[in-house]
């Protein structure tokens, strides 16, 4: 069975004022929580044992976890100082709290994807891969954009979304492990994509996993478009 690390340090400081006195995973979309929407997929597709990095307000994210999920396995992994993704999880595992022979799913909790964890793990699996990241080949441009031709414009679209062309993806923050070796003797700080992803590129073991919907939750702009988003669409959850 996989297990969950995720990332839910920061203190959220281009999000302020919203992120004063609330950790970003614990900001509300349509009676959600940011953490249950990260965490529904997961839940869906049967995992039960969480890992939380988190930084700022680790106490309140803590109690609202145990809580709303009290079925659940939470462990948090607190950063007393910036070690960045990759080199998060090498503190952890050299303290013993992770373990380096176990499959883990790896996301960040301010990514908001659209994905079907089951089947996820199906294709990685089906891979053979030692891990495989999650790409979206479609994003919400933060600009309006103007279309034209040479007799000048034509019309503006207000923060469209863009599709990329095929072969190409943005990396969505969420990746699927066989193990977490390549961590053990991570750089402190680091993040996957410094070394260890171009490590897995060259010995052919990264592979891709598509989705349609993913928007991170990074300024107030972005979050004002990820409640726009799911106003209509999102029941709250978990269920009270």
């Amino acid at each position: 069975m996989y297990k969950a690390i995720i990332h839910a340090g920061g203190k959220g400081t281009r999000l302020r004022p919203h992120t004063l006195n609330l950790p970003k995973a614990l900001l509300e979309i349509n009676g959600s929580k940011i953490i249950d929407i990260s965490m529904k997929p997961l839940i869906d597709a049967g995992i039960k044992e969480f890992y939380f990095t988190s930084s700022y307000l680790t106490e309140m994210l803590q109690e609202y976890l145990s809580e709303n999920y009290p079925n659940l396995s939470f462990t948090m992994i607190i950063e007393d100082e910036a070690r960045g993704r990759a080199g998060a999880i090498s503190h952890a595992l050299n303290n013993n709290i992770l373990d380096e022979h176990s499959k883990y799913i790896i996301l960040n909790a301010d990514d908001i994807i659209e994905i079907d964890i089951k089947d996820l793990i199906k294709q990685h699996e089906t891979s053979e891969k030692h891990t495989t990241i999650v790409l979206c080949n479609s994003f919400m441009n933060p600009y309006g954009v103007v279309n034209y031709t040479k007799n000048g414009v034509e019309n503006f679209t207000e923060k469209p979304t863009m599709t990329l062309p095929f072969g190409q993806g943005i990396h969505a923050g969420l990746g699927i492990f066989k193990n977490l070796s390549m961590f053990k003797d991570a750089e402190i700080p680091s993040h996957p994509e410094n070394k260890i992803y171009p490590k897995l590129v060259e010995n052919n073991q990264l592979g891709t996993y598509i989705v349609n919907s993913w928007q991170s939750v990074n300024t107030p702009d972005e979050y004002l478009q990820i409640k726009k988003k799911y106003s209509s669409q999102l029941e709250p959850y978990p269920n009270s």
